[in-house]
């Protein structure tokens, strides 16, 4: 899962340029799902269907919504135990 495009300081994702090329470049290193900026769908549209064959899209519109995508959507298959634990005492007292 890659996400395609930029995020504004207030969470908005903008759309981009060259989506035929990005798409190009995913699917040659083997990137099935790609998170696009919801104004990028006419893009993605617009290109033959024998480019995007294959391929997973995920249209957008604010950071929020790629974080749920790719955080919480995607699941692993042996999730691995991760924990954080925070002593009481800090080696930066003096």
């Amino acid at each position: 899962l890659v996400m395609i495009g930029e995020i504004t300081l207030t969470g908005r994702v903008l759309p981009v340029g060259g989506i035929k090329e990005k798409i190009l470049a995913a699917k040659r290193s083997g990137i099935k799902d790609l998170i696009l900026c919801d104004k990028n769908r006419r893009d993605v549209l617009e290109i033959g269907e024998v480019y995007t064959k294959g391929l997973g899209f995920h249209y957008v519109k604010s950071a929020e919504d790629v974080l749920q995508l790719a955080l919480e959507e995607t699941q692993v298959k042996k999730p691995y135990p991760f924990t954080v634990s925070f002593s009481s005492s800090s080696n930066l007292e003096s």
